[in-house]
């Protein structure tokens, strides 16, 4: 892919998509890098960014006086990229770190889908990251999210984080229905509960897809051993994203809530979805 280096002339931080009723994973968004190196098909960067292109931003240490007149405590630093592209920033993401440092009451969220997410412990990162990991079902990380690493690779990248003292969590996002999903969801399950004593979070997310994604997504997912194998019906909704039926997202979330029940987490964040639905998943 191709690499651009420019200024940010606008601002780092931005309002982070969440639902006022559920505990988020964060408030605000925190841009450094635009782009991603992986390629998983449902990807709603695809629909507005330049698929070709990283954008790496020249001038993060504007980010501290942002971060000064914000009121906000907790931010991500990954929205519109993978972690593991951070050291793309090179000097400058140690001065980050530096930076985020100055701010012990702020929390700052890495999350990733490749273990090379552990070349930033060479740059130090501060005591207030929490590095979370999105994991997948197997056969959507095997055939649907191209250049990311496998499930078990994602949990020791986490494992290692925990051993050097960071908060980690895991993400569940998006949670996509096809053969076999339940059996894959509690083993993965059953591979966290082995892995850690205590997270920080458990997030969640089902499967939803913009107008300009849908197609796309379904188009792509035809050209691998998944055709076929999809489950549920996408419809369009209020918010202008198609996603599963209300009753099929209610009954997900509840068996994903029991699957889940020994998974000791600090708490549960449900991404992107209508309370009466996603309150199944929730203590």
């Amino acid at each position: 892919m191709k690499q651009n280096t420019r200024e940010n002339k606008g601002r780092f931080i931005k309002d982070f998509t969440s639902h006022p009723e559920y505990p988020p994973g964060c408030r605000y968004q925190i841009d450094l890098i635009e782009g991603c190196s992986s390629h998983c098909a449902y990807c709603f960067l695809d629909d507005y960014l330049n698929a070709d292109l990283i954008v790496i931003f020249s001038n993060p240490m504007d980010l501290e006086k942002e971060l000064q007149e914000s009121s906000g405590d907790e931010f991500n630093l990954t929205v519109t990229c993978d972690g593991s592209m951070l050291p793309l920033l090179k000097d400058d993401i140690s001065a980050v770190f530096k930076i985020l440092s100055r701010f012990p009451q702020k929390t700052f969220e890495i999350r990733f889908k490749s273990g090379g997410v552990l070349e930033l412990l060479k740059f130090s990162p501060p005591e207030n990251i929490v590095f979370t990991s999105t994991i997948s079902g197997y056969a959507i990380s095997h055939y649907l999210e191209k250049g990311t690493s496998p499930v078990d690779q994602r949990i020791s990248a986490l494992k290692k984080f925990q051993q050097k003292g960071y908060r980690i969590g895991v993400i569940l996002d998006p949670v996509i229905l096809y053969d076999d999903w339940e059996k894959e969801y509690i083993q993965i399950f059953r591979s966290i509960e082995s892995a850690f004593d205590h997270i920080d979070r458990l997030g969640i997310g089902l499967l939803r897809l913009t107008k300009g994604m849908k197609d796309i997504f379904l188009q792509r997912v035809s050209q691998t051993p998944m055709r076929g194998r999809l489950r549920g019906e996408l419809f369009l909704g209020e918010d202008g994203k198609y996603r599963y039926v209300f009753a099929e997202r209610q009954k997900v979330y509840k068996k994903l809530k029991e699957m889940s029940e020994n998974v000791n987490a600090e708490k549960r964040i449900v991404f992107m979805e209508n309370p009466d639905a996603g309150k199944e998943f929730l203590p």
